[in-house]
């Protein structure tokens, strides 16, 4: 079993994802089907804030680039290269520069 500090990125890409999905069920869940002011409704709430919170922290601790370490925080799962390094998140390689 893999460590969580050595998850490659595509496995916390995928985490992240995973946790948004479930946070984005849960929400609209307690928006149209339930009653308004039920308990049901409350904890659908506090789960969405709980996936929410997991995915944001995710984010944070794990998101990094293998060759350089720097957390790459916005557009995490668009990216394909280190915004500091210009390296291949899953490769590791250099990242040819882009001709405009």
């Amino acid at each position: 079993m893999k460590n969580m500090r050595t998850r490659s990125f595509e496995d916390t890409k995928s985490l992240i994802k995973t946790l948004v999905v479930l946070a984005v069920i849960c929400c609209l869940a307690s928006l149209f089907f339930t009653q308004e002011g039920s308990v049901l409704q409350a904890v659908l709430v506090v789960l969405t804030l709980v996936f929410m919170a997991a995915a944001i922290v995710v984010v944070f601790l794990y998101s990094r680039c293998p060759s350089c370490g720097k957390v790459i925080a916005f557009g995490v799962l668009q990216a394909t290269c280190c915004p500091r390094c210009k390296r291949n998140l899953v490769t590791g390689q250099k990242m040819k520069k882009k001709s405009r």
